[in-house]
């Protein structure tokens, strides 16, 4: 059976990667409203789907890259209890909703102007826009198509740690103690130091 390390550190690792570049990308949509709304104060600026899918995608890729990397580092292939199993099992979920809405918002969505300015003030937002360097279409952002990729690499990793967390013939503690009482009546030279 695969070890579960092997799976839930990489998905952690493409967690975390994703969770990084989703922040960046969310803090310059951040600068780009702030700046906007400086030069224009009446303007509108329409930017709440992606901010709220990469807060949300912030969230569920620490706890899922958290979740991923305990399990690799600190959960016993042998003794996988409860507590793993509600994480993983969080954690895809949370990724699962996660990867889906950043996909959605980054190829659908854009950066608009409210109604509250003429078309001479969008086109003046819209060339400052350009200026600052963030585009007002999200898929031409870099950093939050890449962000995208890696979440689904993450959603892989963790989807398959959890089968495998869930297929391993988990062992009892008390199962454990004896096999390696076992073993050191068996060899009774090589005492653990």
């Amino acid at each position: 059976m695969l070890q579960i390390s092997v799976i839930s550190l990489p998905a952690a690792l493409f967690s975390f990667v994703s969770f990084a570049l989703g922040a960046t990308a969310l803090a310059e949509y951040l600068r780009q409203q702030r700046a906007l709304v400086a030069l224009v104060p009446k303007a509108d600026i329409y930017d709440q789907a992606f901010i709220i899918a990469a807060s949300y995608h912030v969230f569920a890729s620490v706890f899922t890259g958290i979740t991923a990397g305990g399990l690799g580092l600190f959960g016993r292939p042998i003794i996988i209890g409860l507590f793993w199993k509600i994480c993983i099992s969080l954690a895809v979920l949370f990724i699962t909703a996660d990867a889906f809405a950043l996909t959605i918002v980054v190829a659908m969505k854009t950066v608009s102007f409210g109604s509250s300015v003429g078309p001479r003030v969008t086109v003046y937002l819209d060339n400052a826009t350009q200026n600052i360097g963030v585009p007002l279409d999200y898929r031409q952002n870099k950093k939050a198509l890449v962000a995208v990729v890696f979440v689904w690499f993450a959603w892989v990793g963790i989807l398959i740690s959890c089968v495998t967390l869930y297929l391993n013939k988990s062992k009892s503690l008390e199962t454990v103690e004896k096999e390696e009482e076992k073993k050191s009546e068996q060899n009774p030279g090589e005492m653990g130091v």
